[in-house]
């Protein structure tokens, strides 16, 4: 999808810049980012406010950094 693609090359930039370690799985990032955007809307309609969906971003986030951080 258009979002994917966005995404990919978005991570893939970073990864050039020395912003995540050259073993960082883009695609995959990628996947996993666009679908946490397609969910949103459900998520925040059952948890009844953005809280959750904030929670889920920012683990992800740090999961991200913390096995692809640049050493």
């Amino acid at each position: 999808t258009g979002l994917i693609r966005i995404l990919t090359d978005s991570i893939e930039h970073a990864r050039t810049n020395g912003e995540f370690s050259t073993k960082l799985p883009v695609e995959d990032v990628a996947l996993h980012l666009a679908t946490l955007a397609s969910n949103a809307a459900p998520i925040t309609i059952e948890a009844g406010d953005f809280d959750r969906l904030e929670r889920l971003y920012k683990s992800y986030a740090g999961l991200v950094l913390q096995a692809f951080r640049p050493r």
